[in-house]
């Protein structure tokens, strides 16, 4: 028998490391967040390439990796690199720092 969350647990959920959790239902969250702005000109957000990529990839926002470019240091952590990465460590991978999109390579990967 299936049992559905509690509501607290959802929210946790949606708002801690999705990406990291759940990559597949990040991409589903991300596409009905989208899809009131899609145009007839793009591709499908579920569309893969014959290689079986998603021509529509998730993006992070906050740079991934350790090396956090100075302007992000500045902008995020007032120039404190320890308190830049100690944000990025609790944010990279939620919510507010992904999107959806097709880069232009993998637009021409996948000609239509």
């Amino acid at each position: 028998m299936d049992v559905s969350a509690s509501d607290s647990a959802f929210k946790e959920r949606l708002e801690g490391p999705i990406y990291d959790v759940n990559p597949d239902m990040t991409r589903y969250i991300l596409t009905v967040l989208a899809k009131p702005s899609v145009t007839k000109e793009m591709k499908g957000l579920w569309e893969r390439c014959p290689s079986g990529n998603y021509v529509w990839t998730i993006e992070h926002v906050f740079p991934q990796g350790e090396n956090i470019p100075t302007s992000w240091v500045e902008m995020i952590g007032g120039g404190d690199k320890s308190k830049a990465q100690e944000i990025q460590s609790s944010r990279v991978h939620t919510l507010g720092s992904l999107t959806i999109t097709a880069t232009i390579r993998s637009r021409a990967a996948c000609p239509s």
